[in-house]
């Protein structure tokens, strides 16, 4: 298992962590802002709710469960698992590549022992990241011969000195199109894969309740999948490694209430296990692109650093694998190798490196379209939280929160619309959720895609519908995720890889441009010299009107 000592402090500064660890971020890192000095009335995707699992043995009303997959189970607490498809069910082609993927160009320096390098970024100080690394702040300067802690430069690299026991396997396990909900995700059908080539499998006989409703396993991969932007073939691929419950009939029901391998009391159920999977996944993703992540530390106090040549979505999955209960230096290199995980993958897609999309997902010369404040015009809402994570904490800081009403606080459905920031198709419509596709064609995984959550069902917009900015898409409140007081949490997505609201292209609206203090939560809008400052409040500091 990984290891992290948890901060506040912007997590564009990750370092190794352990399943419970980041359960903490999953948990209080929603939209929840900084405990320590002030209440916290809004928060999003958190925490995960406990999940009932049973048999089900008829359709119940509003089910997305496929009346196919509706089926008398038998006792699981007893039942011995069938027997795997035979050799006449159909297998899908699999995908094809040519060779094996080039290393990537270094991306840190690991020659000199004992030292990784670090490029400073936006915001970072020199006690930040020495708390990043979990070093002293004069074993950081002293590493890189400074005087002064206060001066630092973005783009300065730095050397960090720790002490490791090498590093971790060089072996590219998925392209990065295949960590996230991205361009190769197109006509991909969980249901429509598992009842095609694993009509036996138990993810159509399994059922939880998420949120109220009952999703089977291929609805909660693919709920997974569209809130934490990961790809659902990779969730697939996890579940099969850890608990076979993609080609099994029939699990073990006494060792699978933690089908991921997460053994965290309250976290049972594929619902919870899966989040946990997926956020480590892009912890180690976005936490290797863009926030100085260099290493991974076990519970025995082991160190490896991340090799330098791998890519970031290798980097996730790797991060993934050291999240298991029991993972140890020697079995996390194993799985991390070519017998490891890449098997499982490949026995169930093929190469994944024959998905791959054009790359880099983000292009270097990307520009954010022209975005209006997403709420009707002479209609007051309030700045209620910075730049935090796009859905839970491991993803990159790309929402920002918005309040509608000075008066009221807690959960409730308000009368004030949230309307389209840009023209755009609506692709995702449900669990609270509105994803706007500002490219036209329909796919929520390829160019620019607005998203909105915790929008009430009550007048929220169709699935499909063609909007025009300024049109009405729904209702604040706290559905969808977790939320203690109501209000928009809204984001972006370029190619299924989250925009950060603070980054190298901050959130525009209206002319305000989003900035960010460090801090998750922490933030301010700007425009022309006025400033709006996030508070969990509603007082003329964070007031906005269109």
């Amino acid at each position: 298992m990984i290891v992290m000592k948890m901060t506040l402090t912007k997590i564009k500064s990750w370092r190794g962590l352990t399943a419970f660890s980041l359960l903490l971020i999953v948990i209080l890192a929603g939209c929840g802002g900084n405990q320590a000095s002030r209440p916290v009335i809004l928060a999003t995707a958190v925490p995960l709710p406990t999940v009932g699992m049973q048999p089900i043995t008829g359709a119940q009303s509003g089910s997305t469960v496929d009346p196919a997959d509706v089926v008398q189970a038998p006792d699981l607490a007893t039942a011995t698992p069938l027997p795997p498809p035979t050799a006449t069910i159909e297998r899908p082609t699999p995908a094809s590549y040519s060779g094996l993927p080039t290393p990537d160009s270094a991306y840190y320096d690991t020659d000199v022992p004992g030292l990784v390098s670090y490029t400073v970024v936006p915001n970072d100080t020199l006690f930040l990241i020495a708390t990043k690394f979990d070093i002293t702040l004069e074993e950081l300067m002293g590493a890189n011969g400074l005087s002064d802690s206060d001066f630092v430069v973005v783009g300065q690299t730095l050397a960090i000195p720790v002490e490791t026991a090498g590093v971790g396997p060089a072996w590219k396990i998925i392209p990065d199109s295949e960590l996230i909900y991205g361009p190769t995700v197109a006509d991909f059908s969980t249901g429509d894969f598992l009842r095609r080539y694993y009509p036996q499998s138990t993810l159509l006989r399994y059922q939880e309740s998420v949120e109220g409703r009952p999703l089977n396993g291929a609805g909660v991969v693919d709920l997974v999948a569209i809130r934490f932007s990961v790809n659902p073939r990779l969730l697939l691929a996890m579940i099969e490694y850890r608990s076979r419950w993609v080609s099994q009939p029939v699990p073990n029901f006494a060792g699978n209430f933690y089908p991921m391998g997460i053994e965290r009391p309250g976290q049972e159920g594929l619902y919870n296990q899966l989040s946990i999977a997926a956020n480590l996944a892009n912890y180690g993703f976005y936490g290797r692109d863009e926030g100085g992540l260099r290493t991974i530390d076990f519970d025995d106090e082991t160190r490896l650093v991340i090799d330098p040549t791998i890519n970031h979505g290798t980097a996730g999955v790797q991060v993934w694998l050291a999240g298991h209960t029991n993972a140890n230096p020697t079995t996390w290199r194993s799985e991390a190798g070519e017998q490891g995980f890449s098997q499982t993958y490949f026995d169930l897609f093929g190469n994944p490196f024959g998905f791959t999309a054009d790359e880099p997902l983000k292009p270097r010369r990307l520009r954010q379209p022209t975005l209006t404040l997403p709420w009707e015009p002479d209609v007051p809402w309030y700045f209620t939280g910075g730049p935090h994570g796009g859905w839970a904490g491991g993803s990159a800081w790309a929402a920002l929160d918005f309040g509608p009403d000075k008066e009221k606080r807690g959960c409730y459905v308000s009368e004030a619309w949230v309307v389209a920031a840009a023209p755009g198709t609506v692709v995702y419509s449900d669990f609270g959720g509105v994803l706007l596709d500002l490219d036209g064609d329909g796919d929520p995984g390829t160019g620019w895609v607005l998203v909105h959550w915790h929008v009430d069902q009550s007048g929220r917009v169709e699935l499909g519908s063609e909007l025009e900015t300024g049109d009405r898409i729904g209702h604040a409140s706290c559905e969808g995720g977790f939320s203690n007081g109501t209000h928009l949490h809204f984001a972006r997505r370029y190619n299924g890889q989250w925009i950060g609201a603070d980054g190298d292209l901050p959130f525009v609206l209206d002319g305000w441009t989003s900035s960010g203090t460090g801090n998750e939560y922490d933030g301010y809008l700007v425009k022309r010299g006025v400033s709006k400052e996030a508070c969990v409040c509603a007082e003329e500091i964070n007031e906005l009107v269109r």
